[in-house]
C-alpha cells in the first residue's frame, strides 16, 4: 500500500471505529468519505473496497453502508495503534 492509501485506510478505519461501527452498527459510505476533497474520494473508495476483500470491512444496504468486521477486530486494533503511537 502506498502511504496515501495507508492515510485513507487510517481515516475510514479511526472514524468508524470512533463512532463504534461494529458488525451490524453500519455507516453510510459518503459519511466515511466526508471531509475528503472531491478528487480523493474515488481512491478512498477504492481503499474501502480493498478493506472488503481483506475481510476488514463488510457492506451493509446493497454495498452503500460499511461497518467494521468484529472477527478483525485484533487487527484492526493492530493497525490502529501502530499509526497512532
Amino acid at each position: 500500500m502506498s502511504s496515501k492509501e495507508e492515510q485513507y485506510k487510517f481515516k475510514i478505519l479511526w472514524n468508524l471505529y470512533a463512532h463504534r461501527k461494529w458488525g451490524a452498527s453500519y455507516i453510510p459510505i459518503e459519511n466515511v468519505t466526508r471531509g475528503l476533497p472531491r478528487d480523493e474520494v474515488g481512491a478512498c473508495r477504492a481503499v474501502i473496497e480493498l478493506l472488503v476483500k481483506e475481510g476488514i470491512l463488510l457492506f451493509h444496504k446493497k454495498r452503500k453502508c460499511v461497518s467494521l468486521n468484529v472477527r478483525k477486530k485484533k487487527e484492526i486494533m493492530e493497525f490502529l495503534e501502530r499509526i497512532i503511537g
